[in-house]
């Protein structure tokens, strides 16, 4: 048995604005790799894209409008 309380969606969304910033740097991050792949191993790069991949599937679990 579920249910849902207004504490619940202030959480959510603020679990869901934790998971946008934390994608948002990843993907600065990758675009960093990508610009000076000197400087990483293909292992980090292959690792920060399967956490942004991560983040998105979590993101899309949650389905909250960003605003």
């Amino acid at each position: 048995m579920s249910t849902i309380t207004s504490a619940g969606i202030p959480a959510k969304k603020s679990y869901y604005r934790l998971l946008e910033a934390s994608f948002d740097r990843a993907k600065r991050l990758l675009d960093e790799m990508n610009s000076h792949p000197e400087k990483y191993t293909p292992e980090r790069k292959r690792d920060t894209l399967a956490y942004l991949t991560h983040l998105q599937n979590e993101m899309r679990k949650l389905k909250i409008d960003p605003q």
